[in-house]
């Protein structure tokens, strides 16, 4: 099968041996699935590794998932974070770039607007968002005298001021969504939707997203737990169609 792929076969002479090698040396199906998937995972490194999948590459693919019945809307977890997902992302952005939004049949716990569609789902994302705290600190200088029995009176040479602190905080492990109007991140902690329209920019991470908000209230939200590339790719089409 790998033959087929670096163009040294036709994908029906490559199946042909394949079923030869099998007749000699029989393997079980889940043994057969594994290695057919394992081929298209080294394929998907190969064909990505440009950052960009032509339309050759993507036929060979299509034609190869087909032949073999290797549904890339059902990966195996093994190859789940692995080049093979990267492959449906790749389709989904190629058919928004032709100005088609793809109808999935992915299931969610949540109320989607009018003609939302859900065009992704993420597992296990952690969802952070910024928290604020101020105090009033300053310099006890000066000197205090007592005034009466238990009560003191200090004076001071230094007027005080308030000094805020920002750290993030976990709002919730669950599930993100990826719609063709909103990011929505799904908990039994918290739900948090956010509407690509409020969405002034990103900062990537090798992990995860910070996401940059419209309006003067608006906090830091950080979503960590998958590759940031394809949401960000996702989003840019969205809004350009």
């Amino acid at each position: 099968m790998v033959d087929y792929f670096t163009d040294q076969l036709p994908l029906n002479v490559a199946q042909q041996r394949c079923g030869s090698v099998l007749k000699r040396f029989p393997m079980s199906q889940e043994q057969i699935a594994d290695a057919y998937w394992h081929v298209l995972d080294k394929a998907a490194t190969n064909f990505l590794s440009d950052g960009t999948l032509s339309n050759d590459e993507q036929i060979k693919i299509t034609d190869y998932t087909q032949a073999l019945g290797l549904p890339l809307n059902n990966i195996p977890a093994p190859y789940q974070n692995g080049d093979i997902s990267k492959l449906s992302q790749v389709a989904l952005i190629k058919a928004l770039q032709n100005g088609i939004v793809p109808k999935t049949n992915i299931q969610v716990p949540i109320i989607l607007g009018k003609n939302e569609s859900v065009l992704w789902a993420y597992s296990n994302v952690s969802c952070y968002q910024e928290k604020v705290t101020r105090e009033w600190v300053g310099r006890n200088s000066g000197f205090s005298f007592r005034v009466c029995k238990g009560v003191y009176y200090r004076t001071g040479r230094s007027k005080g001021h308030p000094v805020e602190r920002s750290s993030m905080e976990l709002q919730g492990i669950g599930m993100l969504y990826v719609t063709n109007k909103n990011l929505i991140f799904w908990s039994q902690m918290k739900n948090v939707k956010i509407p690509f329209s409020k969405i002034i920019g990103f900062t990537p991470y090798s992990d995860g997203i910070e996401v940059h908000r419209d309006g003067a209230s608006a906090k830091r939200l950080t979503l960590q737990g998958f590759d940031p590339w394809f949401i960000m790719n996702v989003i840019s089409q969205l809004t350009n169609l």
